[in-house]
């Protein structure tokens, strides 16, 4: 609902006025249900501040996309180095916006019988329908666990692997920076033993909640074996076994105190708001939306709008991606539920779903400007400049980050995460933080040679709509630099883009002809790692006529032409092979790398260049290009070594 104040704003014919007269009269609308009201509050709560004064609205259209922005006027001389408080919301015409339809609950007064029942249908659906692995049996069990017993107790109890066979879940708990002694206590209270009902409210419930979908056994990093202190520390193998083989991992937001309940939210409680939708809207607002070109006319005055509140933007994608111990754990469990009790979310997910912890599965970016993404007014709270020198630690959060984007990407095209089939190169570097975070060894120890190969592959090969790019060098300490990178890593070359742009959920006329066949190297000590491609392969040499101009046996004249990106310090340009990465059907061109033989070994190629094999934009040739081009390339594809 909406109290008068908010309401009128929808319907008003000006483009600002006043809004509450008071901070009192805000918070009396919150604790009756005002959807922006609530919002208002909580924002101001988690903020430790409680401004008094009158409040205002301000409506703004700039670059496409429209806001409602409710300020705070105190009347009180605010500090040099103090921005009044003001509260935003980001409209979006309710058609175009697709909300995720996987499992999942959004309602802020769910009750703890309402998440079971739920639960239980999604869980008995996966293990009967699904190719999930069952896990009722699994075959790996770490030393400890939790055991509720039948008469609600619980338990720390030690295994002994060969004989302990029942499914168990994982349990990993996000919580505040307030929650270090409190939390202490909850732990050493789950190694003494408790009745569920004497545990915290949180995790009362969520205990409640699993035995009664009859699972019994729980791991929870902070109680079974992990240090206390030092809850996070780099996952092991014998982690990610744990998580292959739990029947299920609960990632459980706590932003306050796990006395508060996960559930049963009142309508004066102060959450997150979700975003809400207003029907019908006029006025300014309705002008706005029309106007912007997104939607047609309004039918029967009953246009709908959307409204995003803008602290709500930067978790949209996988609010709790890192919950569960970070996007490994993620992907190696075969069945995730996400709980975030301040916005009042519950989803699941499993490895035969698509990723479902997001309300909007392709974010938030397609309604927002490109200058919002790379400009000085960048989108907030979304840091998204990967700088060229960062090292092993920065690089790795960042990885996290782009793959649980890029994995709701995905999602919003109705597919599973299939970054290994859509991005070369990402497989191998998917791999090597699997390998490093599996080591027991010291991180910093085995880094020095992957920062650059690291940097230069964000650089070169993620989506740009995802509005993520390579910035300047900020002096990273952590970073140790030798220029030794594989001549394939889109390192080699500042810049060069491998593919294409993707939009987000659309169709697109680029699409990744090299098919990825293996990684190796030539011994273990070696640590440049040889890729195996297989694509069309060109021969070329260069016109006689003109020393710089790169002829294509098979497609001489004036209809075909070659452009090239030389690497630095490139030398001998007799022999050269360009080896296709993508198609673009609407620019009627291929593109790829240029490659040279190995010194010393003609079984392989090292890349100097990046090239682009063009012919004229022509109605009548329709797809004769594509057959011409492949018939350059001998009809058929080749693998390929580069190293």
């Amino acid at each position: 609902m909406l109290c008068s104040y908010c309401n009128q704003v929808f319907h008003s014919s000006a483009w600002n006025g006043p809004h509450h007269p008071n901070t009192a009269s805000l918070t009396l609308a919150a604790h009756n249900g005002c959807y922006i009201c609530q919002s208002i509050l909580h924002d101001l709560t988690q903020n430790d501040s409680s401004p008094d004064g009158n409040w205002s609205y301000r409506i703004y259209n700039d670059a496409g996309y429209s806001q409602l922005i409710i300020d705070n006027e105190s009347g009180k001389p605010q500090p040099h180095d103090t921005t009044p408080y003001c509260y935003t919301l980001l409209a979006v015409p309710s058609e175009t916006l697709s909300f995720n339809p996987g499992p999942r609950m959004r309602d802020s007064s769910a009750r703890l019988a309402d998440t079971i029942t739920a639960v239980e249908g999604w869980l008995k659906v996966c293990l009967r329908e699904h190719a999930c692995p069952r896990n009722l049996q699994p075959e790996y069990h770490p030393s400890q666990l939790l055991k509720i017993s039948r008469e609600g107790n619980v338990r720390l109890m030690i295994l002994d692997k060969n004989r302990f066979k029942a499914p168990y879940a994982v349990l990993h708990c996000g919580l505040s920076d307030h929650a270090g002694k409190d939390w202490l206590l909850v732990v050493e209270t789950l190694r003494s033993g408790a009745r569920i009902s004497d545990l915290p409210a949180a995790l009362s419930e969520v205990f409640t909640l699993l035995q009664a979908v009859g699972i019994n056994h729980i791991w929870l990093p902070q109680v079974c074996n992990l240090s206390v202190e030092q809850p996070y520390s780099p996952m092991k193998k014998e982690d990610m076994c744990l998580y292959s083989n739990a029947i299920l991992t609960i990632a459980l937001s706590i932003p306050g105190d796990a006395k508060h309940s996960v559930f049963n939210h009142s309508m004066a409680s102060q959450n997150q708001m979700l975003p809400f939708q207003v029907t019908p809207i006029s006025g300014v607002m309705g002008q706005i939306v029309i106007g912007s070109g997104k939607i047609d006319e309004p039918r029967n005055n009953s246009l709908s709008c959307t409204f995003i509140p803008w602290s709500y933007l930067p978790d949209t994608l996988h609010h709790n991606g890192n919950h569960s111990g970070g996007i490994q754990s993620r992907l190696a469990t075969p069945r995730f539920l996400t709980i975030d009790s301040e916005a009042a979310e519950i989803f699941w997910e499993c490895s035969c779903f698509n990723p479902a912890s997001e309300s909007l599965p392709a974010g938030i970016i397609p309604y927002l400007p490109s200058s919002l993404l790379t400009g000085p007014d960048r989108f907030p709270h979304r840091d998204t400049i990967v700088p060229s020198d960062a090292g092993w630690y920065t690089l790795l959060g960042f990885w996290y980050r782009i793959l649980d984007e890029y994995t709701a990407t995905v999602s919003a095209s109705g597919e599973r995460i299939g970054a290994r089939e859509k991005l070369v190169g990402v497989e191998w570097l998917a791999d090597e933080v699997a390998r490093r975070m599996r080591s027991a060894d010291d991180v910093s120890a085995q880094s020095k040679d992957d920062s650059e190969y690291l940097a230069g592959h964000f650089w070169g090969s993620m989506p740009l709509s995802l509005g993520w790019r390579v910035g300047d060098s900020v002096n990273d300490d952590d970073a140790e630099k030798d220029g030794c990178v594989p001549s394939w890593s889109w390192a080699s070359i500042r810049g060069g883009k491998m593919h294409s742009p993707v939009a987000w959920g659309d169709e697109t006329d680029q699409r990744c002809l090299a098919q990825r066949v293996e990684y190796s190297k030539g011994t273990e000590e070696d640590w440049i790692v040889q890729l195996t491609l297989r694509t069309f392969v060109v021969k070329t040499q260069f016109s006689s006529c003109d020393g710089n101009a790169m002829e294509v046996a098979g497609l001489k004249g004036d209809r075909y032409w070659v452009e090239v990106e030389w690497d630095p310090e490139v030398e001998d340009l007799e022999e050269l092979w360009l080896a296709v990465i993508v198609e673009d059907s609407w620019l009627r061109q291929w593109s790829g790398l240029v490659l040279r033989e190995a010194v010393g070994d003609k079984e392989s190629f090292r890349r100097v260049g990046y090239f682009m094999l063009n012919t004229v934009q022509e109605e009548n040739c329709m797809e004769e290009w594509k057959e011409n081009f492949r018939m350059a390339a001998g009809g058929e594809m080749k693998a390929i070594i580069l190293v």
